[in-house]
């Protein structure tokens, strides 16, 4: 301890530091953000069997996506042997033998299906072991931390991060990730069977695929966005909130109750604004996906009387009949 070029009052005394303690309560107080991804970052609270048991789950997600798909070709099958039948170019024999056939293959389908959705279900609730060990390590990083950065951090702050935001990671691990692999699979799948089957009618139609893949992208990153905001809003609202109560006696000596009431309703809003901003581009991006699906053809009436007007329908015919040429 000394005193700096007499500058200092009588009595004051001044703490010296070396340059590496400096540098150490630097980055301490000054945080940056981490250079770890968040995919590494997770991996480093997995063991190595829950490691193993997430890639089982997800091939096996994968597999129950890629089965869907597969269905609709033995339908498909199924219709064009009811339709030689009816027409006489199959005999009621054949049509029974193959009926038989499908609908065995059908079992076998749904039986590969169960089996892979169960395992990628079961598998995924380690996501909530994973989560817990998440919840450990921001704790004990926040207990390592020098006491200065605790003056930009309030323990509102620290309980939303660990309630609020692991739950949002667990949420992710345990359900959305395993359906997100399965809608892939499917999509995948659906896919290469369509291009396999007729490619220009494929072609026809990934039209509507791409606006809504556009549209989903656009929306998303708004609602991300907005979502981060109002997390943080709500975390400086629980941070007031945590400080007024545990200081509700110098609170109450002051009379400062409705200011401080004030000053946590201006985050409250704050995070309400942000969330109506998110659940705006939400119902954005639901609208333009219902008018892609649910779209509907202006020309209307029976297959007849559409051939007979040669307008559009027509039109969507002939290309289908455009494999056999």
């Amino acid at each position: 301890m000394s005193e700096k070029g007499g500058s200092l009052s009588p009595g004051t005394l001044r703490l010296e530091l070396k340059d590496d303690e400096k540098e150490v309560l630097r980055r301490q107080i000054d945080t940056p953000k981490s250079q770890m991804s968040r995919l590494a970052l997770l991996y480093t609270c997995t063991t190595p069997y829950e490691l193993l048991l997430l890639v089982i789950s997800s091939i096996a997600a994968i597999i129950g996506g890629a089965l869907q798909p597969v269905s609709f070709l033995l339908l498909g099958g199924l219709a064009q042997a009811f339709k030689e039948f009816f027409i006489g170019t199959s005999s009621g024999s054949h049509l029974s033998s193959l009926v038989a056939k499908l609908a065995l293959y059908y079992v076998y389908i749904a039986i590969g299906q169960f089996v892979s959705v169960y395992i990628s279900t079961a598998g995924f609730v380690v996501g909530e072991k994973i989560t817990q060990r998440l919840r450990e390590k921001h704790l004990a990083a926040i207990l390592r931390q020098n006491i200065a950065f605790f003056d930009i951090l309030g323990a509102g702050e620290i309980t939303t991060r660990i309630t609020s935001d692991m739950n949002l990671i667990q949420d992710s691990l345990t359900g959305k990730l395993s359906l997100t692999l399965y809608s892939c699979s499917i999509f995948g799948a659906a896919l290469i069977i369509s291009f396999a089957k007729s490619w220009r009618m494929a072609l026809i139609l990934i039209s509507a695929y791409v606006a809504e893949t556009g549209s989903m992208s656009f929306f998303s990153s708004f609602m991300v966005k907005y979502t981060h905001k109002s997390l943080a809003a709500y975390a400086d609202g629980s941070t007031t909130a945590e400080e007024a109560i545990s200081s509700i006696r110098h609170i109450t000596a002051f009379g400062i109750q409705d200011k401080l009431a004030d000053w946590y309703q201006k985050f409250l809003s704050q995070a309400e604004n942000y969330g109506l901003r998110s659940r705006l581009a939400l119902a954005a991006m639901m609208a333009v996906m219902n008018v892609l699906h649910e779209g509907n053809v202006v020309e209307q009436g029976t297959h007849q009387e559409l051939m007979e007007l040669g307008g559009r329908y027509i039109e969507l015919v002939k290309l289908q009949s455009l494999e056999s040429i």
